[in-house]
């Protein structure tokens, strides 16, 4: 994997989908019976050999040693996100995910943190599609836009 990662680049992780039964908790990727019921107990459906390896650790072996492997569970949120950011260290954030809210509050934090390089599941691109669609429709309000002008598919219908 030498690189395959620009020099100080930053990219978020999140192999969540927990639309399709699959979360990551400690750095682990797990995976519901397809019978969860609704409002049952999340740890008495897990199968018995429900998750993967350490995400964190198989990533720090296949890296190369100047690429910072950061885990970051929803207590660290956006500020634990902004602190690792700070070192100015290339860095690989994992992200854990136990719901739907966690993949898009981590698309969220990862946009406004300024990363660049997003990677996981489909979920997780469709949240960053999402907030960076929010972003541009913030961002450009005024008629006399540059961005109006005709053909631009990010302001059709507009």
């Amino acid at each position: 994997m030498d690189g395959c990662l620009v020099p100080g680049q930053s990219v978020m992780l999140a192999v969540a989908a927990p639309a399709s039964g699959r979360f990551t908790g400690g750095g682990v990727q797990m995976r519901l019976q397809s019978s969860f019921p609704e409002g049952g107990d999340v740890g008495s459906y897990i199968r018995d050999r429900p998750s993967s390896d350490h995400i964190p650790s198989l990533l720090r072996a296949a890296l190369p040693e100047n690429a910072t492997v950061v885990a970051l569970n929803m207590s660290a949120g956006e500020a634990g996100l902004a602190a690792a950011l700070r070192s100015g260290r290339q860095q690989i954030f994992v992200c854990d995910a136990e719901c739907s809210e966690d993949v898009h509050a981590w698309a969220r934090s990862g946009v406004h943190a300024g990363i660049k390089v997003f990677a996981g599941t489909s979920e997780f691109a469709s949240a960053v599609a999402g907030v960076l669609a929010e972003a541009t429709t913030r961002i450009c309000t005024s008629p006399r836009c540059h961005r109006h002008a005709r053909g631009n598919p990010a302001h059709a219908g507009q």
